[in-house]
């Protein structure tokens, strides 16, 4: 009975884990630039190949663009709805992040990455973060720029800044 109790215990412990921060439902795709010769208006005129969880690609070169688009939340509330949104990156090996969205007619970026100077954080120790604007992005593509020398596996989700 003991037994029972602890294995109940520890099934409650590991969905409660689970459960974390609200994370949305996000469409990703990428390309890679090896000549690292793109910029962000010539690298969205390149074939993207869709992917889904994490994108490893190994020891490799150049650039690495990842394309998302927000599609729907998955678990929210009307309270959770107007929390803002994170778009977090591992791991934190990434050398160098640039983060455009199209907000308000104009590109906006933000850079991060390990070998960027400290900035104010949105998110917890050993991640990326940049401030998602949601308000066009389940019809607009935002993009996430990659340059690295470590290992390329790359793991993108949006969720709520709470």
């Amino acid at each position: 009975m003991k037994r029972l109790c602890c294995l109940l215990l520890l099934l409650f412990f590991q969905l409660h884990l689970y459960a974390g921060p609200n994370r949305y439902a996000i469409e990703t795709a990428y390309f890679h630039d090896d000549q690292q010769k793109h910029t962000l208006e010539s690298a969205q005129a390149q074939t993207f190949t869709p992917y889904r969880g994490q994108l490893r690609l190994g020891f490799v070169g150049g650039e690495t663009w990842i394309r998302i688009r927000l599609l729907e939340p998955l678990n929210t509330s009307a309270t959770e709805s107007a929390s803002p949104l994170v778009l977090k990156v591992e791991p934190y090996s990434l050398d160098s992040l640039a983060f455009f969205q199209h907000t308000a007619g104009t590109w906006s970026e933000q850079l991060g990455g390990e070998l960027q100077p400290p900035k104010k954080k949105v998110c917890i120790e050993l991640q990326h973060c940049f401030v998602f604007d949601a308000s066009h992005a389940d019809k607009d593509f935002a993009y996430l720029k990659v340059e690295t020398t470590a290992v390329r596996i790359i793991r993108t989700d949006v969720v709520t800044a709470d």
